[in-house]
């Protein structure tokens, strides 16, 4: 096989997915089958260098001088068309017509016209059918419209897999959280491949070597019958990087592949295949996922971070995220939000998560211990509640400024839901981290529910949890200094879809009834961009209003049972209205769009 052949091939194995449709379409087999038509002449340039040569010596219809050869084609599928071609230096410039089309009436086409030099160039473009199956396909080559000489050698027509995320306004997913430590990776103009905006992602050397990003796809990939996706890559040296899928509907739940690109300032679709257990992970690909990861370093045929990849400084820009697109799981979401939780005294309570409590001041709300934002507020019949990000095993909450004195607490409260019919290695645990009057981890005391605890993970219904602290084990150490709590964290390992609420712990005290009626609230709009109306049974005396950082940001004196805020000069956020009524609070969140 010719150098340049050979070069093109390789290049074309990791432009797109699947196999060349095009057959003999280097000419190396020194004869023009399986093409035909009048323009069919193969030629040797030299040393075994076969091409396609035609001369056409008058101005006639296009399609009076063709070459074509039938390849099967899809409709609805997208393919892309490469081949080489170039004129004679006496020509010195000409035009073709070249595409895909039918190969019978109604003769159907799409259709490019490049301009040939007497320099060889490559040319690729990507068609998606639309005109229907009813007649066999054909790639086309119209030469008669001008004179001269037309060289043509390398022709591909190979399939390309439909995007699942692109970064320009129009395509589908989102840019999720980085994690371990890299720069925030950042959408910005750039020249794509197809398109215009890509997203930049830059190493950082100096921290965690798993560092990444995450992304969601909207359009959810399927992997059940091929593990093969594709990313266009523009690097200017040489990297290798690992990719993983997540939030997966079959056995294998998270999957990671090794990708590579050669370097060199180019643009260049990368394939990689999820069938290689990497970094601890399943080996191979077999459902739907609606996740994907960029790890921003690897080290090429490793298995694990550990010990050989390194952390050189680093920028490289993505582009087109391509996989066979799956059916969007069913939002398998909770109808009923968590039991409301009891009217209790105000220094009773120290809440982290709930509408029925005003929360503390967080450093904060989401660390991202386990690789970016592990949770996403939903609403549930109005009710606020945490849901777990697809990918992410552990939700960490720090207040090391506002540390907890729990000294006086006696119990601990979370409320969760899961919808995993198969529970084996499922975990919901929740753990209070002290720092024993240092700057870090100490000792801590955890909960685990699992499979065969009591109270024990149930799919489909909310589960409360509410135990003496002294119920909890030591995960770290057998004490813990409840007069020094820092943190909180939550371990959700092996759950795909989780919801919980109402964390909080509390002295064992309820209101009575009548003080717990005389609290209830309505707020109305909700969400609001102006006026927030609060209505009650009895008069508000106060009003407060917290961000979710705890920090007070509005505090208004009132005395009737409905008032109107003007909450106009807020910034766009979750916020927690606490309200005080013949002195008993009660707290509810609203959304300030």
């Amino acid at each position: 096989m010719k150098k340049i052949t050979f070069l093109l091939t390789l290049v074309a194995s990791t432009l797109a997915f699947g196999q060349n449709l095009v057959t003999n379409g280097d000419f190396q087999t020194g004869s023009a089958a399986p093409w035909y038509g009048n323009a069919a002449n193969v030629v040797d340039l030299g040393v075994f260098n076969y091409v396609n040569q035609a001369e056409v010596t008058g101005v006639v219809n296009p399609w009076d001088v063709n070459l074509s050869q039938e390849v099967l084609l899809e409709d609805g599928k997208t393919y892309r068309f490469t081949f080489d071609a170039f004129t004679d230096a006496v020509t010195g410039s000409r035009t073709i017509i070249a595409g895909l089309g039918q190969t019978g009436a109604p003769y159907a086409a799409l259709t490019y016209t490049p301009t040939l030099t007497s320099t060889l160039q490559t040319f690729s473009y990507d068609i998606t059918i639309n005109y229907g199956d009813a007649v066999t396909d054909r790639v086309i080559f119209d030469m008669g419209a001008a004179t001269g000489f037309v060289f043509i050698d390398n022709v591909s027509v190979v399939e390309v897999l439909p995007l699942v995320l692109g970064f320009e306004p129009a395509e589908s997913g989102s840019v999720g959280a980085e994690f371990g430590g890299m720069a925030p990776p950042v959408v910005e103009d750039g020249t794509g491949t197809n398109t215009t905006k890509v997203l930049k992602i830059v190493g950082n050397p100096a921290t965690d070597v798993w560092q990444g990003v995450n992304l969601t796809l909207t359009t959810p990939v399927d992997l059940s019958t091929s593990q093969t996706m594709t990313m266009d890559v523009f690097s200017a040296d040489p990297i290798t990087f690992l990719v993983k899928v997540t939030g997966g509907s079959g056995a294998a739940t998270v999957v990671a592949a090794e990708a590579s690109h050669p370097g060199g300032s180019v643009w260049q679709t990368v394939s990689f295949t999820f069938n290689t257990s990497l970094d601890g992970q399943a080996a191979l690909a077999d459902g739907t996922y609606t996740g994907f990861v960029i790890h921003t370093y690897w080290a090429a045929g490793e298995t694990s971070f550990f010990p050989n990849v390194t952390k050189p400084a680093r920028t490289f820009y993505v582009d087109n995220i391509r996989g066979l697109h799956g059916t969007p799981p069913v939002d398998p979401a909770p109808t009923e939000p968590a039991p409301t939780p009891p009217a209790r005294p105000v220094g009773d309570v120290v809440s982290i998560y709930s509408d029925a409590y005003s929360p503390i001041a967080f450093d904060n709300f989401d660390a991202g211990w386990c690789g970016g934002a592990a949770t996403t507020e939903v609403q549930i019949s109005g009710n606020n509640t945490l849901k777990k990000n697809t990918g992410v095993v552990c939700h960490g909450i720090e207040f090391q400024s506002n540390k907890l004195d729990l000294s006086a607490f006696t119990h601990i409260h979370f409320d969760f839901y899961i919808t995993d019919t198969d529970l084996t290695g499922d975990v919901f645990n929740v753990k209070l981290v002290d720092f024993g009057g240092g700057s870090a981890e100490a000792s801590a005391l955890e909960i685990n529910i699992n499979g065969g605890s009591n109270p024990q993970l149930v799919a489909n219904q909310w589960v409360s949890v509410d135990v003496p602290i002294t119920a909890l084990g030591g995960v770290v150490a057998n004490n813990l200094t409840r007069s020094d709590v820092a943190q909180v964290g939550i371990t959700t390992a092996m759950v795909n879809n989780v919801w919980y609420d109402n964390i909080y712990l509390h002295k064992n005290t309820v209101l009575s009834n009548d003080s717990f009626n005389v609290t209830k609230v309505k707020l109305y709009p909700n969400p609001t961009s102006n006026i927030l109306n609060i209505e009650a049974a009895t008069n508000v005396q106060n009003i407060v209003i917290y961000n979710v950082l705890g920090q007070e940001v509005m505090n208004k004196q009132t005395n009737g049972t409905s008032v109107s805020l003007d909450v106009s000069s807020l910034n766009s956020g979750i916020y927690v209205v606490k309200t005080t009524i013949d002195g008993n609070e009660s707290s509810t969140k609203f959304i300030k769009e």
